[in-house]
C-alpha cells in the first residue's frame, strides 16, 4: 500500500491535525447491535443527537479508509480527505435502509468510497 500524497507545506500543523483527530475518535464507543437499533430508531424520528453517536463510532473507519487511499483526491491534504469522507458517513446516515450496526458499516464505506470518488476518481 503506497502512502496518500501530502502536501509538505503546513506538515506539522497536518499532524498535529491528525493526531488531535485520533485522539477524539479513539473517544468514541463502538455501538452494539442493541444500542444501534435505538440511535437509528431515534435518528431516523429527527433526533440529532443519536446520528452524531452512531456517526461518531463509525470516525475511526473514516480515518483507516482515507489512509488507505492510494492517493487522496485531487486538490485534497489528509484532513481535507478525511473531512469530505466525513461528509460521506452523513450521507450514508441519512441513505441507510437497513437496520443493524454491520450492515451500516458496509453501507457507510461504499458511501464514503462514493462520496470521495465524486470528488476526484478515486477506486475503493
Amino acid at each position: 500500500m503506497r502512502e496518500p500524497s501530502r502536501n509538505l507545506a503546513g506538515e506539522g500543523q497536518a499532524v498535529e491535525a491528525l493526531e488531535l483527530y485520533r485522539t477524539e475518535i479513539a473517544k468514541a464507543p463502538p455501538c452494539s447491535d442493541l444500542d444501534f437499533s435505538d440511535l437509528l430508531r431515534r435518528s431516523r424520528d429527527g433526533d440529532e443527537e443519536a446520528g452524531r453517536v452512531i456517526t461518531g463510532s463509525h470516525l475511526g473507519m473514516v480515518l483507516a479508509l482515507v489512509e488507505s487511499l492510494p492517493e487522496l483526491p485531487a486538490g485534497l491534504d489528509l484532513m481535507g480527505a478525511v473531512q469530505e469522507a466525513n461528509a460521506g458517513l452523513v450521507e450514508a446516515l441519512n441513505t441507510f435502509s437497513g437496520t443493524t450496526a454491520a450492515a451500516f458499516g458496509e453501507h457507510a464505506r461504499r458511501a464514503i468510497l462514493g462520496w470521495l470518488a465524486s470528488v476526484e476518481g478515486v477506486e475503493g
